[in-house]
């Protein structure tokens, strides 16, 4: 561990299930933990830990079943997904629309519910799953379905504490995503569209890495304005 002026402070151990921390303050850590279980399938946890990597709590988690033991398993894995403000943590797993926001000490404040029309897949979409399961053993390629719609949700941005960027997989247009808005009570208050297969946020710019018909790539930055 290293100061932010870069001096050395510990060393230490942390669990080998721990595929990523993510300090929140002097006393707590953020982990995300991959687990194997005993019938082989695979749980994704978002675990509140002590600065001694000690345990907590389990904010959030997401399974992934085993093709050796389930029946079928779903081509598009049901994921969790976690963010943090400065003084939030937000998680949500990809088998419903709810995001739930925490304090840093992991408790849950409230829980963002929205009504949504699935995302159903395309042909082109389908054509897609199916050339990746060509790469499977056939064996393999039994065990797997492709489904007829996507998850609620793609992924979760905040931009510090008073807005939260839900990417669904909603598409106006070839390329671009929608985003749901949402303030920091957990009210709806906006739907945008942005565009680029690489979209980051920072501050109050939007950064869009977007592929030209000619090739090329375009880096196309907003700037966001906010309702007074």
């Amino acid at each position: 561990m290293f100061s932010n002026s870069g001096q050395f402070i510990k060393d230490f151990r942390i669990d080998s299930e721990y595929q990523r921390v993510i300090p929140l303050n002097q006393d707590r850590n953020l982990v995300v933990a991959v687990k194997l279980n005993e019938d082989l399938s695979q749980s994704f946890q978002v675990r509140l830990c002590s600065s001694g990597f000690e345990e907590i709590k389990t904010l959030d988690s997401s399974k992934i079943e085993s093709f050796k033991k389930a029946a079928k398993v779903n081509i598009i894995p049901t994921l969790v997904h976690w963010e943090k403000s400065d003084s939030y943590i937000y998680t949500g797993s990809t088998n419903e629309y709810e995001i739930r926001v925490f304090d840093f000490d992991g408790t849950l404040l409230r829980s963002i519910e929205k009504e949504y029309e699935p995302v159903l897949l395309s042909d082109a979409d389908k054509e897609k799953y199916e050339q990746q399961l060509q790469r499977y053993p056939p064996d393999l390629r039994e065990s797997f379905f492709i489904p007829d719609a996507f998850p609620p949700f793609k992924d979760i941005v905040a931009l510090g504490d008073k807005w939260l960027f839900i990417q669904t997989y909603k598409e106006a247009n070839e390329g671009s995503s929608m985003y749901d808005i949402f303030n920091t009570d957990g009210k709806f208050v906006d739907r945008t569209e942005l565009e680029g297969y690489q979209v980051k946020f920072k501050g109050d710019r939007v950064y869009c890495l977007k592929q030209k018909e000619s090739g090329y790539k375009e880096l196309v930055v907003f700037r966001l304005l906010w309702p007074q």
